[in-house]
């Protein structure tokens, strides 16, 4: 019977993380797998570890724990697929701490994966905010069930093993406390022939905490998110353009405008964060480090 592992890394959430675990507890298995769970915690003191303890007593299932001390989401991630490897797993899951899955997650994942012929599959979460469901945005509802996507993210993925056992693909490390390493990893995957397919199917609950919902979490996520879409253009050997400089700079402006002109405040709060965007973008073309959101 093979092996499916779900990874979930986590830091200083314990109330969100035993959400997720109780939850976890009740995903049925597609037939002929087992499956089995890795906490990846990034706390220093070990905060995660009681809460493993006691997840062994009622998660139906093997339940694994790795400590990664390292500031860096891409080396928590990597703690479960060394962990995965070592355990021989043939598929490897990833969701967050801060998310609850359905119980049939893991079954419609691979049941995506399989039946498009395919090295992944992945879906995007519903986002509760203040105890209400969210809809989706127009742009991934309008997304096809089975298409192919060259980008998948870890909040709802389930992938081949063998993407590290035979590419030698890991989470580049570089990334830091910034956010896209799952971007960068499933990227090269596929420059590297492995196929991901969409599920249209809502699997995944994403819990909208209160650190979240503040202007400046929001500020800061607008600058971390233009920094990375250089950061990632950089990375792939791309040149960053004088056309694509000078549309930078008119975005700014214009967005500048809009805080002066605009008097509604949703406006203005689209411009402030198409403005901090701009900010980060051009503050990315000129270094070579990440930017470090989580940090923050």
């Amino acid at each position: 019977m093979s092996l499916i592992i779900i990874g979930i890394g986590t830091y200083k959430r314990n109330e969100l993380l035993e959400n997720a675990l109780h939850h976890i507890a009740k995903l049925k298995s597609p037939k002929g797998k087992k499956l089995c769970l890795v906490i990846s915690d990034n706390n220093e003191g070990k905060e995660a570890y009681p809460i493993y303890k006691a997840a062994k007593n009622y998660i139906p299932f093997e339940v694994y724990y790795v400590h990664e001390p390292a500031k860096s989401i891409a080396e928590v991630r990597n703690a479960v697929l060394k962990k995965a490897i070592e355990l021989n797993g043939e598929y490897i899951a990833f969701l967050d701490d801060d998310e609850y899955p359905k119980e049939n997650w893991i079954e419609e994942l691979y049941k995506t994966m399989i039946e498009y012929d395919a090295d992944g599959a992945t879906s995007a979460p519903l986002v509760i905010k203040e105890g209400k469901e969210c809809s989706l945005p127009l742009n991934i509802k309008k997304r096809k069930h089975g298409s192919r996507r060259n980008i998948c993210i870890t909040n709802s993925v389930i992938f081949k093993s063998e993407i590290i056992t035979k590419s030698n693909i890991w989470f580049d490390k570089s990334f830091g406390l910034m956010t896209g390493e799952d971007i960068d990893f499933f990227s090269r995957a596929t420059a590297a022939g492995y196929k991901f397919v969409w599920c249209s199917k809502q699997l995944i609950y994403d819990v909208l905490h209160n650190e979240r919902t503040s202007i400046e979490w929001e500020v800061d996520r607008a600058i971390n998110n233009g920094y990375l879409k250089i950061f990632l253009t950089k990375k792939s050997g791309k040149n960053v353009s004088k056309k694509y400089y000078k549309t930078m700079l008119d975005t700014c402006i214009f967005s500048f405008l809009g805080l002066l002109i605009f008097l509604n405040k949703s406006l203005r709060k689209k411009c402030l964060l198409k403005l901090m965007d701009c900010f980060g973008k051009l503050k990315s073309i000129h270094s070579s480090k990440a930017y470090q959101h989580y940090q923050r």
